[in-house]
């Protein structure tokens, strides 16, 4: 009975808990701004009437809708003081439409939804609208530094109920996975235990698998640190079949004026120039690339978890060590990008996965096998 009472109240509160955690993390106000572009690298700035547009004052889309018109989600923080906007559409020479500017305020159990008045959005620098109606905007970018500029003039349209379903299967899942686990602890047997773990493994595996690919569809190309110079990279060497590249000659792909800074062994471009595509531009490779980068961060995702599991961890350990390595934004972040750091950490999944083997003292072909491996592609990859 106590059992029983304790297991119910640990359902109630995990789920409470993270319920209210998820509907925390939802909760506040983002700015979309819906074009018919999903190459636009844009940027947002805000001010009040007397201060102005300081770079500590911007914001990045934070996520990317590419269903339909093409919509940028910007984080806005103090809405109410927020009088004035600056939106730079790019860098680069670009030529698109906006259709709507909205301003999208979450609440616990709520959304409201308010339109910026398009007819005062005012080309400031560096851009010619080509076509102006009541429901869009089009222009033309010159590149350097474009903007935008408009005050916080909002058309309410509606406000909805938020059920908030999804939430709430995920709360579900998540209270079943950690209430199954507890009671595996409390009643520990040898198969139960066996197939508690396979389970732990294959969701966080599986949810792994979601991360990378959500910001390998998601993340713009260039936003992931260094990933024009890797991409310049690949374009060298896919050009010049050289073992040993002359880096004094290796420049940027979209500024010839400019050298290429990094200088690490070409390995990791070679792999990827195995997935170029001549009959495209060289920046709309990066889909190809991204995914061949994705698999070899999975491949290594996959053989740290073998080598966590064949470690014959308690299950609450497995749980512990499994959140760690899952919960590092960065990690699937990076693994999803154009980044030789993929290559990397496969050479230190593999040389781990043969320095385990020595520590069991298997003195066997096939762990020195392992460990030439890890060194080798650790050697040529950085």
């Amino acid at each position: 009975m106590k059992k029983n009472i304790l297991s119910i109240t640990l359902f109630i509160t995990v789920f409470i808990l993270l319920f209210l955690l998820q509907l925390f993390l939802q909760k506040g106000t983002v700015l979309e701004l819906n074009t018919n572009s999903s190459t636009l690298h844009p940027k947002l700035y805000f001010k009040t009437f007397q201060d102005k547009y300081y770079s500590e004052k911007s914001s990045v889309e934070s996520h990317i809708n590419r269903v339909g018109h093409r919509k940028y989600y910007f984080d806005l923080t103090n809405f109410e003081k927020l009088r004035y906007v600056r939106i730079d559409p790019d860098t680069l020479p670009v030529n698109a439409t906006i259709y709507s500017i909205a301003i999208i305020d979450r609440g616990w159990f709520h959304t409201s939804y308010n339109l910026l008045n398009l007819e005062k959005l005012r080309a400031a620098n560096q851009i010619e609208i080509v076509k102006r109606t009541q429901r869009s905007v089009s222009f033309k970018a010159a590149g350097g530094d474009p903007f935008f500029e408009a005050p916080v003039d909002l058309k309410y349209l509606y406000t909805k109920r938020d059920y908030h379903i999804e939430p709430l299967l995920i709360a579900l899942i998540g209270t079943l996975i950690v209430v199954f686990l507890y009671n595996i602890y409390r009643n520990y047997e040898h198969s139960q235990v066996l197939y508690a773990k396979l389970i732990l493994y294959t969701l966080f595996f599986s949810f792994t698998i979601f991360k990378v690919d959500y910001y390998k569809e998601h993340v713009h190309f260039g936003y992931p640190p260094d990933e024009y110079a890797h991409l310049s990279y690949v374009e060298y060497v896919h050009n010049n079949h050289a073992v040993l590249p002359n880096f004094h000659e290796m420049k940027m792909f979209n500024d010839k004026s400019r050298y290429n800074y990094l200088s690490h062994p070409p390995l990791y471009y070679e792999i990827l120039n195995l997935v170029y595509n001549d009959k495209i531009r060289v920046k709309d490779n990066f889909v190809a690339f991204r995914d061949l980068s994705s698999l070899l961060f999975l491949l290594a995702f996959a053989l740290i978890l073998y080598i966590a599991f064949s470690a014959k961890l308690s299950i609450l350990g497995d749980f512990v060590f499994l959140s760690i390595v899952t919960a590092v934004p960065m990690f699937a972040y990076g693994g999803a990008s154009i980044s030789n750091d993929t290559l990397s950490i496969l050479a230190v999944a593999i040389f781990s996965l043969g320095f385990m083997r020595l520590l069991k003292r298997e003195y066997s072909f096939s762990t020195y096998l392992l460990l030439a491996i890890g060194i080798l592609l650790a050697y040529f990859s950085k």
